[in-house]
Formats: C-alpha cells, structure tokens, sequence
C-alpha cells in the first residue's frame, strides 16, 4: 500500500487500521453466519438423532420379528416387520420383510388365502423370492394354492412338486398337499399321510397339529392320532373349532366326563356359539340328565336350526314328559329328511299325546328296515332301537281297548 503524503509510521497505522476493520467485518459477518447457522444446526441434529432412534428401535423389532420367524410364529412376525417398517420407512428391506411373513404365513396355512387380496399375495411373492431366494418353497407353495383358487389345477399340482423339489423338508409342502389333494380324486387316499408327515416335520407347531388332527379325527382308522394331535394343539392355541371337535369326538366316544373340559373351553371363547351350546347339551343326555339339557339346547336352537341340535332337544322333551313340546320339532325334522333316529323319536311324542295308532305305525316301520351293511356301534345302536321300538309296539298294543 502507498500512502501518499504520510510518513511511514503514519501509514503503517492506517494499514493497521484497514486490516484490523476488515478483520473485524469478516469477525462480525462469520459470527452472524453461525448465528443463522445455529437453527439449522440443531434441526439437522435432531432429524439426525431421531432417524438413530427410529433405527435402533426398528432394529428392536426386526430382532423379535426374527425369533418369531425362526419360531415359525409367522403372524407374530410379521405384526413386528410392520411395526419396523412403520417406525423406519426409508429401509425399503422392511416392508420386504413384511411381505416375506405374509408369504410364510400364507404357506404354512394355505386357507388364510380364502380372505386375501391375491393380487397382492402374487405381489408379495415376487418380492419374497427376490430378496430371499431361499424361501423358494414358500412362494411356490403360494403360487400353487392361487393357481388352484382360480381353477388351473394342473399347474398348482406342479408348482407344489416344485415347492417339495426346493425343500423337500418343508411342513408346509405338506400341509399344501394334503389341502389340495383332498379336492383331486386321484390323490385323495394320500391326504392323511401328508397330514402325518407334516406332523413329523413340525411336531411342536400348534397350527399344523390343529389342521392335521382335524382332518384325521374323520377317519376310523386315524381318529386316534387325529385326537391325540387336537388335544396337543390346544394346549398352546385354544382354538375354538378345534375344541368343539374334540368336545364332539370324545362325546360320541362314549368319553361324556373327558369332553367336559374342552366343550367348557368352547363355551367360555364363544357363549353364543350355537354349537358350543349344543354340546353342553349333548354332555348332559350322555349322562341322562334330560332337565340340564334342555336350557342349552333350547338357547342353540333359537340361534341356529339344525338336526344336531333339533333331535337332541326333542329327546329330553321326551324323557321329561313334555311330549307335545317335543312333538312339532319331530315333525319339522321329518318333514326335512327322516332317519331311525328320528322317526322313533317322532313315535314317541306321538305315543306321548295319545296319537297311538300313528305311533305304532312308526315302530313297525322301524321294525321292518335292514341292518344289512352295519357294523360295530352302529349295528348295536340300530339292533337296540328296533328292541325299544318292539317293546313299544307291545306296550301300545296291549293296552289298546278290544
């Protein structure tokens, strides 16, 4: 710098000067600069900050989603992938995750497909397979059981042997099998050793034992195994259909005390079950307690008509005396379709009002059909029938004025 007209000391102050104002301004502006700066410091920081929580917490919930998944508890995993995803959404891997639960859940129960958007489950399995080859079984399992929904049998029947071909280990392939064979003649006789073996692959899993014991529990020959597999499952899930069936099994069984537990179990899910109502019923008539039968029955039937429930109300009405209560639910079963059952219970109401001829009738009718074909407890229970419906006869026709 020249400073004309000054002595050198008197320029090096004003050079000072200068330099130390212009010091001072870029002080004054930096300092104004943080000052604007500071706000959007602490806004970055915070979004900063709540993206760590938000991911740390997410983090928490893929973890207990995993072990539900690794438990095969599908449902359980997937309601923990949608709470990570929620909370996290820019980690596109989450809802990934979310779609791979759905399509393990829909795999491992195929009749959860019954209610859901197919679409989307197709969706759901292109983005499973490919984020997650390995889980190759499940999609095609889902795949297969949408093919068969939408009537192209063939080509689910092939997509499931492409599921067992990825894992023949698979629960699943099994239990796929066993719903779809049910419906394909060809394959049918197969069914409960597909249950068994999905069984075998997932002995601890309570969906599986229920589907499979329910299935199985239909048959002579596997009803045994098909019990044993309900009562398991229920210790873990209290599946109300599940109860009622062995509620009803072990009723029919003979078994009235063992069935108390399971139908009482029912009855506390769903009081307004009308099936559930019906087996408190039945439980009572096994045990010939015609009066504490009747409430229940009564209670079922204003909810829902059927002939389980029908017949078993009209037998304590006749075991109570009150045969013209009795009377119009036997003819309106009748009218609907007869069997021994109920036509000898029809004789009785009819007995009961003092419509003897007509009653005699319906006795000998019993009389004169053919035991040819029974076996077993029902050939007992026919040949038992038709000796009550002899004595019936006997007793109407002595008694009648000559």
């Amino acid at each position: 710098m020249t400073c004309n007209g000054f002595d050198g000391e008197r320029c090096a102050a004003i050079s000072r000067m200068i330099v130390g104002t212009g010091v001072l301004a870029i002080a004054v502006l930096l300092a104004a600069v943080v000052c604007m700066l500071q706000p959007a410091y602490r806004n970055w920081k915070a979004v900063a900050d709540q993206q760590q929580t938000r991911t740390e917490l997410s983090a928490k919930y893929v973890a207990a989603g995993d072990a539900s998944f690794a438990a095969r508890d599908f449902q359980a995993a997937q309601t923990s992938y949608i709470m990570a995803a929620s909370i996290n959404p820019m980690d596109s891997l989450l809802s990934s995750m979310v779609a791979r639960a759905r399509i393990a859940t829909f795999a491992s129960n195929p009749a959860l497909l019954d209610k859901a958007d197919l679409q989307q489950a197709r969706a759901e399995c292109a983005i499973a397979l490919d984020r997650f080859p390995t889980d190759m079984s499940n999609v095609k399992i889902v795949q297969g059981m949408i093919s068969f929904r939408e009537n192209r049998v063939n080509e689910a029947l092939a997509l499931l042997e492409e599921a067992a071909a990825a894992d023949p280990a698979s629960a699943a392939v099994h239990v796929a099998r066993a719903m779809l064979w049910t419906f394909e003649p060809t394959r049918v006789e197969s069914v409960p050793a597909e249950w068994e073996a999905a069984v075998a692959a997932a002995p601890e899993d309570p969906m599986i034992l229920g589907m499979a014991g329910q299935s199985l529990i239909n048959s002579q020959e596997t009803f045994e195994k098909g019990l044993d597999m309900l009562r398991k499952a229920v210790v873990t899930v209290r599946n109300l259909s599940w109860l009622k069936t062995i509620g009803s099994a072990l009723v029919q069984s003979g078994k009235a005390d063992e069935a108390v537990d399971y139908i009482n179990q029912a009855y506390t899910l769903s009081p307004r079950d009308p099936e559930a109502l019906a087996l408190i019923g039945q439980i009572h008539i096994a045990k010939r307690e015609w009066e504490k039968a009747i409430p229940p029955l009564r209670d079922s039937m204003s909810i829902r008509e059927t002939r389980d429930v029908m017949l078993p109300l009209a037998m304590a009405l006749n075991s109570t005396g009150r045969f013209d209560q009795a009377l119009p639910i036997l003819q309106k079963l009748n009218q609907q379709g007869s069997d021994m059952m109920s036509v000898y219970e029809y004789a009785n109401a009819l007995a009961g009002v003092g419509r003897k001829e007509e009653a005699v009738n319906l006795y000998n009718a019993i009389l004169g059909l053919s035991e040819q074909g029974l076996e077993g407890m029902q050939a007992q229970a026919v040949t038992t029938l038709k000796e009550n419906a002899r004595m019936a006869v006997g007793r109407l026709t002595a008694a009648a004025p000559k």
